[in-house]
């Protein structure tokens, strides 16, 4: 038998159980896409709903890939940050697999790394 969920009602149930969370969440946008702009919006009222602490890092379309990874690896580091989103697509001349296997793995929002997808994959 299935049961139909009701997406909305859930999402404001686990968003009422995150109410006084502590933490930040870091954003890492390249680009001025309209559909990554409405995704990081609603991520930042999420946020801003439950306390946590939004932080949005974008660079332009020409960024070089090192610049990203110099970023990524900041945010790595800094112990405010305790949640990391890199926001896709990126642009063609960047690697889009070494900038999201540069977040480290208990910071990793979106659940992308190379771990995360072993784990998923074992069950």
């Amino acid at each position: 038998m299935f049961q139909i969920l009701d997406g909305k009602h859930v999402s404001n149930e686990i968003l009422e159980g995150l109410e006084g969370s502590t933490g930040s969440l870091a954003v890492v946008l390249v680009g001025e896409r309209p559909d990554s702009l409405a995704y990081i919006r609603m991520k930042k009222r999420a946020c801003e709903k439950v306390g946590i602490v939004f932080q949005l890092f974008q660079f332009t379309d020409t960024v070089s890939q090192e610049e990203l990874l110099h970023q990524v690896e900041s945010l790595n580091e800094d112990p405010s940050i305790t949640g990391i989103i890199v926001q896709l697509p990126l642009p063609p001349h960047i690697d889009r697999n070494a900038i999201v296997q540069s977040v480290a793995d208990e910071k990793d929002v979106d659940g992308f790394s190379t771990a995360t997808m072993g784990s998923i994959a074992k069950g």
